[in-house]
């Protein structure tokens, strides 16, 4: 299920250091270093941190080699040169931080330096620590039953099913609200569904991305069809490293009991990311309903449904979605 999605490399970092080596007998170069990190370069996805929280700020890069020599400095720019190093083998670890100091993503690298090889290129590609979630829910109390509930579920990039306490629902007002402290940081997948009497009257899927010590906030309006003919579309902005595009319906004002289909439209793939790579998940009213890629066919009931769709690829990071809201005329 896992598929490239986006790949974007940032800039190259500059920046001088002189390390120093006391023993005379080794011989040293300077090595230029590439910073390459994919994770942290747009900021569009539905339930994300501030636009500041996810923006790199500094890069903090670590490194031990030959003869117990070190490397520790902070860059900013788009080229980093570590001057003065012995020859040999180093390891190399660099930290991308936001403003606040939290780490946004980190990685590794060994590499021989010598007269042959004096540059060498570090993939930031590992998330760092645990971030928070929090997200409030609102439905129309006029629509629904004294036992209404609402059924949340967090899914994780793997595909798996994260542990969370359960909402703290208000009935009277119509309201619910899902915190969880302790996230590992990544993409996330957030299902919620409304019941009244035991029926599914609304629900919404969207995308989640927790970074390190921070907490990811929002809310979700809840819309109980109301057998209106009013025909809208509803565009969610998709999340970090996102597929942008479009949701469109044919027809686009349906007759009760027509048949409609749904196309996803994705808009500025990538390079090297095309359709077939990308992988698509249909929803209706927070419930699945197809994985046969970017078009959906079906009868809706007369009133109004929301459908999602929850687009993925392999890069971690990934995942991101897009709504439309149906109308349905009564026959």
């Amino acid at each position: 299920m896992r598929k490239t999605i986006y790949t974007l490399i940032i800039p190259l970092l500059a920046l001088a250091l002189l390390t120093g080596c006391e023993d005379h007998v080794f011989q040293t170069g300077n090595l230029v270093l590439r910073l390459s990190c994919d994770k942290f370069t747009q900021v569009q996805r539905n339930l994300v941190p501030s636009a500041e929280a996810m923006a790199i700020d500094t890069y903090h890069i670590t490194g031990t080699g030959p003869k117990g020599g070190t490397v520790d400095i902070n860059a900013t720019d788009t080229t980093i040169t570590l001057g003065n190093l012995a020859i040999g083998k180093w390891t190399l670890h660099a930290e991308a931080l936001n403003s606040e100091g939290a780490i946004l993503a980190k990685g590794t690298t060994s590499t021989i330096l010598s007269k042959a090889t004096a540059t060498a290129v570090l993939n930031l590609d590992e998330l760092s620590g645990n971030g928070s979630l929090s997200v409030g829910f609102i439905w129309p109390i006029d629509q629904v039953a004294d036992d209404v509930s609402i059924d949340i579920s967090l899914v994780d990039q793997g595909g798996n099913e994260v542990s969370i306490s359960p909402a703290v629902i208000d009935k009277e007002h119509g309201t619910a609200v899902l915190t969880a402290e302790t996230l590992p940081a990544g993409s996330y997948m957030l299902h919620a569904k409304l019941y009244s009497q035991g029926v599914l009257v609304s629900g919404a899927a969207e995308a989640v991305r927790i970074i390190e010590n921070t907490e990811t906030a929002g809310s979700m309006m809840l819309i109980i069809g109301d057998l209106s003919t009013t025909f809208s579309i509803t565009i969610i902005n998709d999340t970090m490293m996102p597929l942008k595009g479009t949701i469109a319906c044919t027809p686009q004002e349906p007759v009760a009991g027509q048949e409609v289909c749904m196309t996803f439209t994705p808009e500025s793939l990538p390079e090297g990311v095309s359709q077939d790579t990308i992988t698509a998940l249909w929803y209706c009213e927070g419930d699945f309903v197809s994985s046969e890629g970017f078009s959906y066919t079906c009868i809706p009931a007369a009133g109004s449904h929301r459908y999602d769709i929850i687009v993925e690829g392999e890069s971690l990071g990934s995942i991101g979605s897009a709504s439309i809201l149906v109308s349905m005329p009564i026959k």
